[in-house]
Parts: C-alpha cells; structure tokens; sequence
C-alpha cells in the first residue's frame, strides 16, 4: 500500500487513468474541483467550481464531465463549456458513470427527498435512456470482460446487482444479486472489473477495497488507512497499479482518509472504455 500524493482531499471520487497522458484525473465533489496527477509534475487542480459526480475520457482525449442538475459538461485543453447535454426535468446530481466498449456512456442520478435515484444511458448521438428507476444510490458501474455482463453498485441496499448486457442496443436485462452487504460493515461504492473477470469494490465505512470472482465470492481484500474507501481504477501503462480515493472522516485527523492510495495486487485492469458522444 502506497500514497500517490500528499494532496488531502474531502472527497475524491470517480479516479481514471488517461493513457495517452499517463496521468491520474479525479474529482474531489464537496470542493468542486477536477484534479490531475502526473508522476513527472505532481497534483495540480485542473477545474474548478465544478461540481462532477463522474467523467469518461471521450476517444479525443478530452473528458466529460457529469454535472449536477442532470447536466453533462465537457473540459479540453483548459476550456470548460458547462452545459452541453442536459436531463430535461431532472435536477439531480449525477454519480458514478463509466463508457461501455461500444462510446454509449452509463451514468446514474442521486436521489433526493423527493425524487428517486436512477441509472440512464447516454447515446453517442447524445440522447438519454432510462434503465433503472427507484434506485437508492447508484454507485460502481463495470462490465466482465466479454461486456455480456454489467455489474451496478445500489450502495444504500448494500447490493452489487449483475445484468445482461446487450451491446447491439445498450440494454439490460435478468437483474440478479452478484454480492450482499447488507451484513457488512461497510457499503459497496465505487468499483472496476480485472482482466480476470473479479471484482474490485471500495467499501465505503469499511477501511477496505474487496475482490470477488465472478460468482460473487469473496477472494481477496486491501486493508486501507481511512474508513471511507470511494472508488477504484486500475492504471498505468500496463493498468497493473490499482488507485484507491478516500474520503475525510467527520472529524479531523482520525485517519489517513482524502488521500489516494495505490495497492499493486496480482492482477490487472482492463483497457479504458473511451465515450464517443457527439459533443
């Protein structure tokens, strides 16, 4: 276990290794800031005043960025433009998000007091579908290597949920339970998928990451220094170093959470999925 920088965040989430850049991006979204890592240069904050649930590396190398307010943002060489694409009627944030192999992009909305959570589709040629609706916090969005399956993370059920992944058409079908936490510790939050098929899953409350095969079952766990584990990315050039976010505690200095942290265990991430959104 390793730490990538002595850059504390409050709460850093969504880590994505760009390739062609060979640099770390992630947004830490109580402080409203898209951030960058590169090993040559350190940490700079890259955006500001941003608030980002999640972002894909679209096949130009520029980054879009899922916003609050079911707003789609898009950030090039500097240049922010805040308001491309947009949910008609939805005011929520957006989460999580990762591309399919295909450049649709799954991206899910937080609930609120008076609105349900779900989980949309964005189609390269930018429109929406819904896919799930009444969904108590998405979180974690992956897919096994063939792309036949799609796992999603409910994290206030404590459920990992695998579906039927049809790439002709972006669709899913035949939920099923692929892991319970409902008598963990912790909650399932952000997650990837190695070449392997496991996968890795931070365990928010849990100072843990956990590996489970594809039936579910638990194989493996990295022990982390703070409670609140977010997410996880493989990266690198040979996407064998798996970066960890973490989130602060609420009260100061109880550990080592805000920092990213790096784990090299014996396996490997799969390529990055580029989105190809007509933007």
């Amino acid at each position: 276990m390793g730490q990538l920088t002595n850059y504390r965040n409050q709460l850093a989430e969504g880590p994505l290794w760009h390739p062609e850049e060979e640099a770390l991006y992630w947004t830490d979204i109580p402080e409203e800031q898209i951030l960058r890592y590169d090993p040559s240069e350190g940490t700079e904050v890259v955006c500001e005043n941003v608030v980002v649930g999640g972002f894909t590396i679209q096949q130009d190398g520029s980054l879009l960025l899922f916003m609050d307010e079911g707003t789609v943002g898009h950030y090039r060489d500097g240049e922010l433009s805040r308001e491309i694409l947009s949910l008609p009627d939805v005011e929520a944030r957006f989460n999580d998000v990762t591309a399919d192999p295909d450049g649709r992009v799954l991206c899910g909305t937080m609930p609120g007091e008076d609105h349900p959570g779900h989980l949309y589709r964005l189609d390269t040629d930018g429109s929406f579908k819904q896919l799930l609706t009444r969904v108590q916090v998405p979180n974690g969005i992956g897919f096994s290597p063939d792309f036949e399956r799609l796992y999603f993370t409910e994290t206030n059920n404590r459920l990992i949920h695998a579906f039927e992944y049809d790439r002709d058409t972006g669709t899913i079908a035949n939920r099923k339970t692929f892991a319970d936490f409902r008598q963990s510790s912790g909650k399932p939050d952000g997650l990837t998928v190695d070449t392997d098929g496991n996968v890795w899953s931070a365990q928010w409350g849990a100072n843990s990451v956990v590996c489970l095969n594809p039936d579910g079952e638990q194989i493996g766990q990295i022990d982390v220094p703070a409670q609140y584990v977010t997410s996880v990315a493989f990266g690198q050039p040979g996407w064998e170093t798996l970066y960890i976010t973490t989130a602060q505690a609420s009260e100061p200095n109880v550990d080592d959470g805000g920092n990213i942290f790096t784990a090299e265990p014996d396996s490997t991430g799969m390529p990055l999925r580029y989105s190809d959104v007509d933007v």
